[in-house]
């Protein structure tokens, strides 16, 4: 996975997608956005791997 060196990066930019996280705010639809952040948190997991620590600015 590649991710562009810098501070902020949007959830999804871990799984190689520019999507953005379901907004519920919009939509009323809280189980999409819970999805989503789930899925995106378990791929920053997988990005940061053993290695996290020299990963972490």
């Amino acid at each position: 996975m590649s991710v562009p060196h810098r501070r902020l990066c949007k959830l999804f930019e871990f799984a190689g997608s520019g999507c953005d996280v379901a907004d519920s705010w919009c939509t009323g639809d809280f189980e999409a956005t819970y999805d989503d952040v789930q899925a995106g948190c378990a791929w920053l997991l997988a990005w940061l791997g053993p290695d996290a620590r020299g990963r972490i600015v």
